[in-house]
């Protein structure tokens, strides 16, 4: 949907601005620390066999603990928290939590490092998060996949 992920608005609009975006700006703030580090890269082995497929509710986005190749990330006013993998020199992981059908797209950016990082991107009025996930909007139509808080 989109423009391959992005949206034009228009400038110089009075009020509240196109699609309210003077109104209720936001902006990504990702916490967390990466998983563990990979241990010492192994000798030559044999072949071995064709991977097998992921285990099942063993995906990318899920809800946290999260994989060692995603941080845990808590986006500013969205009220939950997700899994991000990184996206600064990869593409978005495209497996995703049954039931899903919200877009994985390099959205989020750590405040203080500059990291790039995942999410799954849904339409708040429409929904598409997996089951226990909420669509949480960001600004104008455009919302993101997170885990609602406890006290919620």
């Amino acid at each position: 949907w989109g423009e391959q992920g992005f949206i034009k608005l228009e400038r110089g609009v009075p009020g509240e601005g196109e699609c309210g975006i003077k109104h209720q700006a936001s902006y990504p703030v990702v916490s967390g620390k990466p998983g563990p580090s990979p241990g010492p890269a192994p000798g030559p082995a044999p072949p071995s066999p064709p991977p097998s497929p992921p285990t099942p509710g063993k995906t990318h986005y899920e809800m946290p603990p999260c994989q060692s190749d995603e941080v845990e990330a808590e986006v500013q006013n969205a009220g939950g928290k997700l899994c991000a993998p990184h996206c600064d020199s990869t593409a978005c992981p495209s497996d995703k939590p049954a039931g899903t059908f919200a877009k994985p797209m390099c959205i989020l950016q750590d405040s203080s490092s500059g990291s790039k990082y995942c999410a799954l991107t849904c339409i708040p009025a429409i929904g598409g998060c997996g089951k226990g996930a909420k669509c949480a909007k960001m600004n104008g139509f455009l919302g993101i996949c997170v885990y609602p808080d406890q006290e919620e």
